[in-house]
């Protein structure tokens, strides 16, 4: 009779080794391939939401101030830089609304005066009451990516000085300068008035516009830009003087 084989208990095969390590390799490739998928698609879900938060708080803080705006003279120091002449009355303007295309890119202004808007500082002299605004973007100051295809990055800034300033040397130490956003790739601002759109404003003594549409451009992870809409009414409340103008470009 054939003296039988004995085989330990404590060790394995070559032949089940190889099989448990190419288990533990396939396993590990699914394991890692769902963790990546998950991660992957965890970030352009935050990234969605990242920029739907981006645009809903900048949208919502806007709209809040051109519904207080007044019917206050903007800065002469804001007119001139923009090729205005401040100094005869008939040329005051309440609102400034400039359009500023450069290739692919709307990079547009808007200058108002709001009441109660001020920003609140930390540790620092904090604005009140009647406050001079201008939304626009900039160019980002580090070394962040400025290419989005065809498109530049820009930063998205909140500026605000008091209203009704004479002193050139306060009106610059009031200024206060916020980044609201970045990789911001457009801004447009539209105004409506007496059925007729503009893409800049400049109206005379009470020359409000109707309504104001704001397009807002965003650089997303997926290499695709979003682009989120609003409208606001405006109803100025009135500083003095008579009722408004109804043409944006005519005279007092």
């Amino acid at each position: 009779m054939a003296p039988k084989q004995l085989r330990s208990n404590s060790g394995f095969t070559l032949i089940e080794v190889i099989v448990v390590t190419g288990l533990l390799v396939l396993m590990g490739g699914i394991l890692f391939g769902t963790v990546g998928s998950f991660i992957r698609g965890r970030n352009l879900v935050l990234d969605g939401r990242s920029n739907q938060r981006t645009a809903t708080l900048f949208f919502s803080r806007l709209n809040r101030e051109l519904l207080s705006s007044v019917a206050e003279a903007i800065s002469s120091e804001a007119l001139e830089s923009a090729g205005e002449q401040s100094g005869n009355i008939s040329n005051r303007r309440y609102m400034l609304g400039i359009d500023d295309s450069g290739g692919s890119t709307n990079r547009d202004k808007i200058r108002f005066v709001s009441e109660d808007s001020g920003q609140a500082v930390i540790g620092g002299q904090s604005n009140h009451g009647r406050v001079e605004i201008e939304y626009r973007l900039v160019e980002p100051e580090d070394s962040s990516p400025t290419q989005f295809g065809e498109k530049r990055r820009y930063l998205l800034v909140r500026e605000e000085y008091p209203a009704d300033i004479k002193d050139p040397e306060i009106y610059k130490k009031r200024k206060i300068v916020v980044p609201l956003a970045e990789n911001v790739l457009s801004l447009n601002f539209r105004y409506r008035l007496s059925d007729k759109w503009f893409d800049s404003w400049r109206g005379r003594r009470y020359g409000f516009p109707e309504l104001i549409e704001v397009e807002l451009e965003l650089a997303g992870n997926r290499g695709d830009p979003e682009v989120f809409k609003t409208a606001v009414t405006i109803n100025p409340r009135e500083s003095t003087g008579s009722a408004a103008s109804t043409n944006p470009f005519g005279s007092s």
